[in-house]
């Protein structure tokens, strides 16, 4: 009686043991639970073998690539300037014929057309102090506007590009200076400006975002502390039966 007692007690305290909650397993692990049962009067015993497999996922990480972009240059083809000087035979200080505009400033590199709607002859020269009273042809030089003589019969028309900058004082060789004369500047270009175009500053790199792994969440459990001191308490008695049943049969 006194052992079934103590065998008794030792079953409980080794179920109390045995009853803790095991904590869930996160998912992707699997739990295998063995049981053995021992003769009648030998001590139950539960064993439990948890063989757990853990799946582990790569963080996920998303990565924003910031492009940029840009329009390539349109080309675009830009008419060169130009102006008209016309033969005229009325105006403000025109009393027979004059050159109309008789003073125009231009760029360098402006296109100069000479015209005769008058239905007369006239021609175009660069002047000198002999023929033009004393007038220079001015300070400009270029080669295209310094000694030749361009005729203008009616209804004809002639161009030149003059990309020197300065003075060019002409008059007309038929009806002379006094009548017909003008003068033509040439501004000087103002210089080119290169522009580098400026890149744009690299765009920051965003952090990574990483998503949590599911499976690595894990619950927990509390354990039967009452149900455990039970267990003691009995082993204790059963114990403590035990050993007076000893001293006894010795005496």
């Amino acid at each position: 009686m006194r052992r079934t007692t103590a065998i008794a007690a030792v079953s409980l305290v080794l179920l109390a043991l045995t009853a803790r909650p095991i904590a869930a397993a996160p998912a992707g692990s699997t739990t295998t639970t063995s049981t053995t049962t021992l003769p009648h009067d030998a001590t139950a015993t539960t064993s439990t073998t948890a063989s757990t497999t853990t799946t582990t996922s790569a963080p996920a990480t998303t990565t924003t690539a910031a492009r940029t972009k840009r329009r390539a240059p349109v080309a675009r083809a830009h008419a060169a300037p130009s102006v008209t000087v016309s033969i005229a035979t009325s105006g403000p200080n025109c009393s027979t014929f004059c050159f109309s505009p008789a003073q125009t400033t231009i760029a360098a590199g402006t296109t100069v057309t000479f015209t005769n709607p008058s239905g007369a002859d006239h021609t175009v020269k660069r002047c000198t102090p002999a023929a033009c009273n004393g007038a220079s042809g001015g300070t400009g030089n270029d080669p295209q506007f310094l000694s030749t003589t361009i005729a203008l019969p009616p209804n004809a028309s002639y161009s030149l590009a003059l990309s020197q900058p300065g003075t060019y004082v002409f008059y007309c060789t038929i009806h002379g200076y006094a009548l017909m004369h003008g003068t033509i500047t040439v501004a000087a270009a103002a210089p080119t400006t290169t522009v580098s175009p400026t890149s744009p500053a690299p765009a920051p790199s965003p952090s990574p975002t990483t998503s949590p792994d599911a499976n690595a969440l894990a619950s927990t459990g509390g354990t039967p502390d009452p149900l455990v001191a039970i267990a003691g308490g009995l082993l204790v008695v059963g114990l403590a039966a035990m050993g007076v049943s000893r001293r006894r049969t010795e005496q």
